[in-house]
């Protein structure tokens, strides 16, 4: 089976990440997706929660991969504690007893180290731990509440959701220590492939962004993971805002990603945007992403809060805060119809601005109260919120078709144009990347 055009579809293929159960709302229109990525954390912490959603809420059969998140063991403990009473965050525990004993013994007292893993039987411990987990406990947590499934007529045999690859357990590559690391990240996947032979095994490289200036250990990185013959790569580039990307950096993630892509395998970034839809013409099979956010993220914090909500504002392929957004509408629009043409026609759009352009602020709603210190705060509200994160999944899903039906050269003309276009209303500080962009990606290399 070719994974890559079998089960993940046309390129970019978009994997929409659930970071919370409360997100599960945003995952009744299917249509707007490719797959579903879930953290490690989140299925652990609620693993009948989570197979049921897959089971029995998603009408339509999604591939999925769970991200074992074992990097977050070799981090001082003070990243996967809570501050108010240092104890273990309750994922982390409740990940560690899935993986096995040697985590769980030292998991919020110690950071786990390279050298342990020089006994043999710990690395294939933590490995079978790490990739049963993947494969066996959304299973496993259905299995338990078999009398409601029965009494709804459900039969879980049919519906057991089963990821469409499984990752071994990976390590962080810092760019000082990545030699410590990586010869044990590559043991993994080994063991990973001898374990696992009726599942896909995708490899997971997470490296700082320090390497995006280091092209030659770089590209010995990509040379090493190369040579592996699992069937394909997750990459993580941490703390890398796709917006704030130098024309270098993305000159060496597309050397990266070309070398990686000479073995045939499909390539997804765990974090990205509309630049890594770009990618796609360098090898790059697709992405993940929240519902409206989660296009970049650090190593640190592991699992994190959610960012407050701002306007895709489709032209820059970017979010920009909504009275920004609100401030350029009204002043450059005196019909809706205007703004379905040229900033976006999404059903969601059209719901708000039914009555007329001015009723774009209700992106920006916000709600009022005042702290127990006496200061008053403002924060978007619960509708803001939800119609902000449906517009996104529409522009996105908009973007992906274009790219998908478009040439390279017509996309980064575009990215020229929407540079002209809004750069005297808006600023270097909002439009400057396209042209970043623009540069890194018409580079031949």
């Amino acid at each position: 089976m070719n994974i890559s055009t079998n089960v993940l579809g046309k390129s970019p293929f978009n994997f929409l990440r659930l970071g919370i159960h409360g997100e599960r709302k945003y995952f009744v229109r299917p249509n707007l997706f490719g797959g579903i990525a879930f953290n490690g954390s989140l299925v652990a912490l609620t693993p009948e929660a989570t197979g049921t959603f897959l089971a029995v809420k998603m009408e339509e059969n999604k591939p999925f991969f769970i991200d074992p998140l074992t990097y977050a063991f070799a981090l001082s403990p003070i990243h996967i504690i809570r501050p108010e009473d240092r104890k273990v965050r309750k994922s982390i525990l409740k990940m560690a007893e899935f993986y096995g004993d040697a985590l769980k013994q030292i998991v919020g007292k110690r950071s786990i180290s390279p050298s342990e893993f020089k006994d043999e039987n710990i690395t294939k411990e933590l490995c079978a731990g790490v990739l049963n987990f993947q494969e066996l406990a959304l299973r496993e947590s259905l299995t338990e509440d078999i009398d409601y499934f029965e009494k709804i007529g459900v039969d879980i045999s049919k519906i057991a959701p089963k990821p469409t690859f499984l990752i071994p357990p990976y390590f962080y590559l810092d760019i000082t220590y990545w030699q410590d690391w990586i010869g044990h990240n590559i043991d993994f996947v080994e063991n990973a492939l001898r374990l696992k032979k009726d599942i896909p095994v995708f490899c997971e490289i997470v490296i700082s962004r320090e390497f995006l200036h280091r092209q030659n250990e770089l590209l010995i990185l990509a040379e090493k993971y190369a040579q592996l013959k699992c069937r394909g790569f997750l990459i993580w580039v941490g703390n890398f805002p796709e917006c704030e990307a130098t024309v270098d950096e993305i000159v060496s993630l597309r050397r990266f990603i070309k070398e990686l892509s000479k073995t045939g395998s499909p390539i997804i970034n765990l974090y990205g945007g509309y630049l890594s839809a770009l990618l796609s013409f360098d090898g790059l099979k697709g992405f993940c992403h929240g519902p409206g956010y989660g296009e970049e993220r650090d190593i640190v914090p592991v699992g994190g809060g959610l960012p407050y909500p701002k306007y895709y504002f489709t032209p820059l392929h970017r979010r920009l805060p909504s009275e920004l957004v609100e401030w350029l509408v009204v002043g450059r629009f005196s019909r809706k119809e205007e703004f379905y043409l040229e900033i976006c026609d999404c059903p969601e759009c059209k719901q708000i601005l039914q009555n007329g352009i001015m009723n774009f602020a209700q992106f920006g709603e916000k709600a009022h109260m005042i702290r127990v210190d006496g200061l008053p705060i403002s924060y978007a509200t619960e509708r803001a919120k939800e119609i902000n994160n449906f517009h996104f999944l529409y522009a996105r899903h908009k973007e992906l078709s274009d790219v998908q039906s478009t040439s390279k050269e017509s996309l980064l003309h575009q990215l020229t144009e929407a540079e002209k276009e809004y750069l005297p209303e808006l600023s270097a500080q909002w439009v400057s990347h396209l042209r970043v962009w623009y540069e890194a990606l018409s580079k031949t290399i």
